[in-house]
């Protein structure tokens, strides 16, 4: 199957509450990610306090957000005056199964996060 016909105002809504939970996950990041952010940099004042030397780079990526992805979708299927519009596979994937392209930096963001917090809680708590 190369297309499926799909309902627009259900595509929508099932889009927006993937967009929520994209927005939960990108706000959870972030949080961890300032937190590792001021950990890091603590760490590197304490070393130049006492003369070590210090690398100037924090080795830390930066979560991204994707929302616009979702809007640009939303947005369009708000427009449309179709009740149906058929999907391709790539869409299908990416509108309906939250696959997106860049899903794959984010599951490897997310699992570096979740390290990072282990390591956090060992070495602060």
């Amino acid at each position: 199957m190369k297309t499926v016909k799909v309902k627009v105002e259900q595509l929508r809504k099932h889009l927006e509450e993937n967009r929520a939970k994209h927005v939960i996950e990108y706000a959870e990041a972030m949080e961890v990610y300032r937190e590792l952010l001021v950990v890091k940099i603590k760490e590197s004042l304490a070393k130049a306090e006492v003369g070590e030397d210090v690398s100037h780079v924090i080795d830390i990526d930066r979560p991204a957000n994707y929302t616009s992805s979702y809007d640009n979708i939303i947005e369009m299927l708000k427009w449309t005056t179709d009740e149906e519009i058929y999907l391709d596979q790539n869409e299908f994937a990416q509108y309906v199964q939250d696959k997106w392209s860049w899903s794959v930096c984010l599951v490897q963001l997310h699992q570096c996060i979740e390290e990072s917090k282990v390591l956090f809680k060992r070495t602060f708590c």
